[in-house]
C-alpha cells in the first residue's frame, strides 16, 4: 500500500490542447471544483467516489467518467484505500 499522494502530468508535444495525468492517492480529497477543459479518466485500481450537485457515484476499476468542461464537481477516495487513474485533459479550443 503506499503512504504519499502521487501525481504526474504530461503536455503533449504533438497533440496541441491535451495532458495527459496519472496519479495514485490514498485518502485524498478534493473539494467542489471545475476544469476549464474535457476530462476523460479511467480508474486502473482501486474506486473513487464523484459527486455533481445532489448525485454521488462510485466509479470503480476500469470504469470510464467523462466530465464536461465547467462541470463543479468533487472527488473523494474511500478511506485507507488506494486509487489510481489516467486521465486525458482536452481543451476545447
Amino acid at each position: 500500500m503506499i503512504k504519499v499522494n502521487k501525481i504526474s502530468t504530461i503536455k503533449s508535444s504533438i497533440l496541441d490542447g491535451i495532458e495527459v495525468k496519472s496519479a495514485t492517492f490514498i485518502n485524498k480529497n478534493f473539494p467542489f471544483h471545475f476544469h476549464q477543459c474535457w476530462s476523460l479518466a479511467c480508474i486502473k485500481y482501486g474506486s473513487e467516489n464523484i459527486a455533481f450537485n445532489n448525485s454521488k457515484f462510485l466509479i470503480s476499476k476500469n470504469a470510464l467518467q467523462l466530465i464536461p468542461p465547467y462541470s463543479i464537481h468533487k472527488n473523494w477516495g474511500n478511506t485507507n484505500s488506494t486509487w489510481t487513474y489516467k486521465a486525458l485533459y482536452i481543451s476545447n479550443t
